[in-house]
C-alpha cells in the first residue's frame, strides 16, 4: 500500500465535499495504491491515522483543515512508528499550512504528493494535558471563541460572530504563569496564546518569528483590560500591529505552567475546544512530527 487518505468531508464549510470527486478521480487515474477513509465525528482523524498505521501504511495524505491535523498529529506524536503526513488544506482557515509556509493551492499540492517532488522534515508539537497540537494553544479569550464557534456552526462565518460577541462579553480568567519555572504573571487574563507556529484565527499572524522546529514556543499573554479597550487591541491583532503596542508580551520558553483560580477555563488546540481546570502544565517536544511540506531542493 503507497499510502493512506484521511479526508474530512466537513472541513471548509463544503470546500472539501466540493473538492472530494475530483481527488478521488486523480488518485484513481495514478499508479498509486490506497486506503481512503472518511471522517465522520469528531476525533475520527486520530482513530483513522492510527488505523493506518497498525496496517504500516507510512505515508498519510491529510485532506482538511487545523482540526484535522490536530487529530492525526495526536496519533502520530503517540506512536513509535515512522510514518509522515502530506497536508492538502481543505479548511477555512489553514492556519498550520501557512506557518510552515505551504502553498495553499489543493490542485498543485496533490500533483507535488502524487510525483513525489517534496522533502520530509520534523517539526515540533507541544502538549497540554494528553493533548498534542502542532500550531498553538490559546487559553481564554481564544477558548471562548472557539466554543461559541462551534454552537453557531452552520451559520455564515461563526467565528466572527463568536469573536465579537466575546469581545463584549467575555470576563478573563485569573492565574499564575511561569515560563521555565519562572513567574510572568499573576492576575486577571484576557488571553494566553502557545505558539509553535506564526499563524492563527484566518491567516492572523499573532506571533511573528515563531519557527515550528527550534524546541521552543513562542508565548503571548495579554492582560485582562476594560470592555473600552478591547477593541482596539483587536483592531491592532487583524493589522498585525500589535507586536509595537505593551499590552502585548512576547516571550519564548519550553515549558508553561498556568495555575488558574478559576474553576474551569476555556482553550482551544489547533482550533479544538478543550476545558481546563487546575494546574496545566505545557510542554514543547522537539522535532517529534514529520511532514512533507518542502518542496525537494528548497533549502528552507
Amino acid at each position: 500500500m503507497d499510502f493512506g487518505v484521511l479526508f474530512n468531508p466537513f472541513a471548509g464549510g463544503g470546500k472539501a465535499r466540493n473538492f472530494r470527486e475530483h481527488l478521488k478521480e486523480k488518485l484513481l487515474k495514478s499508479d498509486k495504491k490506497f486506503i481512503w477513509v472518511e471522517t465522520k465525528k469528531a476525533g475520527d482523524g486520530t482513530d483513522i491515522t492510527n488505523f493506518f498505521l497498525g496496517k504500516g501504511i507510512k505515508k498519510i495524505l491529510v485532506c482538511g483543515g487545523d482540526g484535522t491535523i490536530n487529530e492525526s498529529v495526536n496519533a502520530l506524536a503517540k506512536s513509535k512508528k515512522n510514518a509522515h503526513i502530506f497536508i492538502l488544506p481543505l479548511g477555512i482557515g489553514n492556519d498550520f499550512v501557512r506557518s510552515i509556509k505551504l502553498n495553499l493551492e489543493p490542485e498543485k499540492l496533490l500533483d507535488i504528493f502524487l510525483k513525489e517532488k517534496y522533502t520530509i522534515k520534523s517539526v515540533d508539537c507541544g502538549k497540554i494535558n494528553g493533548n498534542f497540537f502542532v500550531n498553538n494553544c490559546g487559553i481564554g479569550f481564544d477558548g471562548a471563541v472557539t466554543k461559541l464557534a462551534e454552537k453557531l456552526r452552520g451559520t455564515k462565518d461563526p467565528y466572527t460572530k463568536a469573536a465579537l460577541r466575546k469581545i463584549l462579553f467575555y470576563r478573563g480568567f485569573k492565574a499564575k504563569v511561569r515560563i521555565d519555572g519562572k513567574l510572568k504573571v499573576n492576575g486577571s487574563l484576557l488571553l494566553l496564546v502557545i505558539s509553535n507556529g506564526e499563524y492563527y484565527g484566518r491567516g492572523i499572524k499573532i506571533t511573528p518569528g515563531a519557527s515550528i522546529d527550534d524546541g521552543y514556543f513562542n508565548i503571548l499573554i495579554v492582560e485582562d483590560v476594560s470592555v473600552f479597550k478591547r477593541l482596539p487591541l483587536f483592531n491592532s491583532v487583524k493589522k498585525e500591529n500589535h507586536i509595537k503596542r505593551e499590552e502585548f508580551k512576547f516571550y519564548k520558553g519550553k515549558e508553561v505552567e498556568v495555575d488558574f483560580f478559576d474553576k474551569t477555563v476555556d482553550c482551544q488546540t489547533d482550533g479544538l475546544y478543550l476545558s481546563l481546570s487546575d494546574v496545566s502544565k505545557v510542554l514543547a517536544f522537539h522535532k517529534k512530527i514529520k511532514i512533507a511540506y518542502s518542496l525537494k531542493g528548497d533549502k528552507k
